[in-house]
């Protein structure tokens, strides 16, 4: 385990500048995976509208089709739940912003 040099463990609550002091390869691991878990609720956020305009599909849903509870969540999120008829302009463009905030990241 790894100890501060007084030799107590280090706390959670460590800030990741600290952390520096274990080795390079330490803090940087953990500012890796910070940037990306902010790079993901950022992509999450911009493509909350697609998933809110596939929920008003109705095939998921639809009786006829005998989608079972898990499988009918994952349907109804998806573009296959989409009203016929209807552009994928905004999947086109939430698709762009997406792949550009990744580009940046």
């Amino acid at each position: 385990v790894a100890r501060q040099p007084d030799g107590e463990v280090w706390p959670l609550s460590t800030p990741m500048s600290q952390l520096g002091s274990l080795g390079t390869g330490v803090g940087l691991y953990f500012y890796f995976v910070f940037y990306s878990g902010l790079a993901l609720c950022f992509m999450s956020v911009l493509t909350l509208p697609v998933m809110i305009s596939n929920f008003q599909g109705t095939l998921a849903f639809d009786p006829d089709e005998q989608i079972g509870f898990p499988q009918n969540v994952i349907v109804a999120s998806s573009l296959g739940n989409r009203p016929m008829g209807q552009p994928l302009l905004l999947h086109s463009i939430m698709d762009f912003l997406c792949s550009l905030a990744f580009m940046a990241f």
